[in-house]
């Protein structure tokens, strides 16, 4: 969404202090009001397919209050009638101080997909992409404590998160005499996180590009 162009800002309530703009393939709902949450909030929407909320301010690692949890476990349905000069609208409920984040569901059924890139692999001297596996950091809800799935590369390159990932927090560990952690150059921490859905690929230094790999970075080419 970042490559489209201008947003096209369907709504501004003064009174409410509500603001709603589209970019791209992406709805973003801020409620700015100080004191004031609002339940059944009907926004305009162009998309005549479920939504789905995919990134909130609300969440506990913004600090807030998990007031979105369950409204993010399902799509949002779309209705028929029409508001703020847009053929069709969902109802949300927006909790004071907060935005969120939409996309159409059907953007999500892809989950996370990460390329590994040949610039990666020549600057950590890998021989082959079984040589390295993503570590995601998971949350055990019953238990109350994190945990970490390993997902290995395929031969092509290509390593899939379950369906249910629409976000990511992972290390990547190269394999071998010593297992060791290769870090993203552009977080402080060399953690690596991802907040969308969709295709990415692992290139030098040592950050994700945005989408599937061109030529000069697809494994598969060179097979």
């Amino acid at each position: 969404w970042l490559s489209s162009g201008h947003p096209y800002v369907s709504l501004k309530n003064q009174g409410d202090k509500v603001v709603a703009f589209e970019r791209g393939d992406v709805l973003f709902v801020l409620n700015l009001n100080p004191n004031q949450s609002f339940e059944n909030y009907k926004i305009g929407s162009i998309w005549n397919e479920p939504m789905r909320i995919v990134l909130d301010t609300d969440e506990g690692r913004f600090g807030g209050f998990h007031r979105l949890d369950k409204a993010r476990e399902n799509c949002i349905d779309v209705q028929s009638e029409g508001c703020d000069g847009r053929p069709y609208s969902v109802s949300l409920y927006l909790p004071a101080r907060t935005a969120q984040v939409l996309v159409r569901d059907s953007l999500t059924q892809g989950g996370i997909r990460i390329w590994l890139g040949k610039s990666f692999m020549q600057k950590h001297a890998l021989n082959t992409p079984r040589d390295i596996v993503i570590s995601l950091h998971c949350w055990d809800e019953d238990a109350g404590e994190h945990y970490t799935r390993n997902f290995r590369f395929q031969m092509t390159g290509l390593a899939t998160l379950p369906r249910h990932f629409f976000e990511a927090t992972f290390d990547i560990l190269k394999q071998g005499e010593g297992e060791s952690q290769t870090r993203c150059v552009t977080s402080r921490d060399g953690v690596w996180r991802l907040y969308f859905p969709g295709e990415y690929t692992l290139v030098a230094p040592g950050f994700l590009r945005n989408g599937p790999p061109g030529a000069d970075e697809d494994l598969r080419a060179a097979a």
